[in-house]
């Protein structure tokens, strides 16, 4: 099964129901089939941006060697989880912190991102 592709409004309209649930999160969240973690995302989007940090972002997000860098060495000095340094240096998601973590423990240069996407090692 692919992944589902949630409109702003869905997303609202699950936070809303979040928000209201009398189930356990877990509950709520596979009866939704969406993970905590997704959950957790939306309701600081929402909380932050409003109904447009919901939107799902269509653009390609550049980031410098530097800031990759000292997310990375933020990351860990055990100051801060995954998400609160995601959030911190506005990385686009947690994963994309991963892939920076696993490229820098291989001993990879962290390199700005380039045109299309493409990365260190790529």
């Amino acid at each position: 099964m692919g992944k589902i592709i949630y409109s702003a409004q869905e997303k609202y309209d699950l936070i809303v129901a979040f928000t209201d649930r009398q189930t356990s999160v877990q509950d709520f969240c596979s009866l939704n089939n969406i993970s905590d973690e997704t959950m957790k995302e939306w309701m600081y989007l929402y909380q932050t941006y409003g109904i447009e940090g919901l939107h799902k972002s269509g653009g390609w997000k550049r980031y410098s060697k530097e800031v990759k860098t000292a997310a990375v060495r933020d990351y860990l000095s055990g100051n801060d989880s995954l998400i609160g340094i995601a959030r911190k240096y506005e990385i686009s998601s947690t994963s994309v912190l991963r892939k920076w973590i696993t490229n820098y423990n291989d001993y990879r240069e962290l390199k700005e991102t380039q045109r299309g996407g493409f990365e260190e090692g790529h």
